[in-house]
C-alpha cells in the first residue's frame, strides 16, 4: 500500500473475489481464511477480456447502540471530529489498543474494528490484514465492556495499485463512519494478462496514534476482514 494523504487502505475480500474469476492468480496465505458471507452476497463481478472487477458496496451500515458526534484532541494536537459509540468492548494488545463494536447491515449482525498503533505499523496490505486477524484473533483473552468508546470520524477516498501480486492489480476504497453508521465501498480490478514487469470505562482512540479499522463477521478467529484502513490525524474529519 502506498500512504496517501495520511490514508493507506487495502481489501482482501474484493481481491479473493476477482482472483477466484482468473486461473493461477498466487495468493499469499494471509487471505486464507472464513469469507464474510453477507458482505459477499453484495458483490457485483464484471469479467471482460482486460480484467475482472470486484465491487462490493455495504450501503447504509447502522451502529447497533447509540451513538453520537464528539470532538477530541487528535496525537498530532489538532482537534478533530469523534464518533462517541456505546455497547463497545475494548482489549489492550501488546501492540494496539484494539475495539470491538457491533453494526447492522439490514438485519445482519457485523463488528466493525478499530486499533489504535501508536508504534511504527508496516503498512504492506498483506501484512497489515495478518495483524488485523491477529488482533481478532487476541482480542477475546483480554477485551473489556467500556461506557464509551470515540473513534475518529472518517470520510476515506483511496485509490492504488496492490503491491506484491503476479499482475497489475488496483484497488479504489471509498469509506465514510459517523455518527449514523458506516458505509463502505471497495473495488479490486485485476489485469487479465501477465504483466512483463515486475481498560478504562471511557475509551478514545486516536489521541496516542493513528488508527485502522475494518469490518468482518462470522467467527472472529477464522474470518477475512473486510476494508482495512489506516489512517493518521492529518486524514481524520476536522472541526
Amino acid at each position: 500500500m502506498e500512504l496517501r494523504n495520511g490514508v493507506a487502505a487495502f481489501d482482501p475480500v474484493t481481491l479473493r473475489i476477482a482472483a477466484e474469476q482468473l486461473p493461477l492468480v498466487q495468493l499469499p496465505s494471509a487471505l486464507d481464511a472464513e469469507m464474510p458471507e453477507h458482505l459477499c452476497a453484495l458483490a457485483t463481478v464484471e469479467v471482460s477480456p482486460f480484467d475482472v472487477a470486484a465491487r462490493i458496496d455495504t450501503g447504509q451500515l447502522t451502529w447497533a447502540h447509540p451513538a453520537e458526534a464528539k470532538p477530541f484532541v487528535a496525537y498530532d494536537g489538532s482537534e478533530v471530529s469523534g464518533v462517541s459509540l456505546s455497547g463497545a468492548r475494548v482489549a489492550s494488545l501488546a501492540d494496539a489498543t484494539v475495539a470491538r463494536v457491533s453494526i447492522t447491515l439490514e438485519d445482519r449482525k457485523l463488528r466493525a474494528w478499530f486499533a489504535e498503533v501508536p508504534g511504527d505499523l508496516d503498512l504492506d496490505g498483506f501484512k497489515l490484514v495478518a495483524d488485523a486477524r491477529r488482533w481478532m484473533k487476541d482480542f477475546s483473552t483480554e477485551d473489556k465492556k467500556v461506557d464509551t468508546l470515540t473513534v475518529p470520524q472518517q470520510d476515506v477516498d483511496y485509490e492504488a495499485f496492490v503491491k506484491g501480486l503476479d499482475r497489475p492489480t488496483r484497488q479504489k476504497i471509498r469509506a465514510v463512519v459517523d455518527e449514523k453508521g458506516a458505509r463502505v465501498i471497495a473495488e479490486t480490478v485485476i489485469k487479465s494478462s501477465l504483466p512483463t514487469w515486475g481498560a478504562p470505562k471511557h475509551v478514545v482512540l486516536g489521541e496516542r496514534g493513528p488508527v485502522v479499522f475494518w469490518f468482518s463477521e462470522g467467527n472472529e478467529n477464522k474470518a477475512l476482514p473486510f476494508a482495512v484502513v489506516y489512517t493518521e490525524a492529518g486524514a481524520w474529519v476536522g472541526i
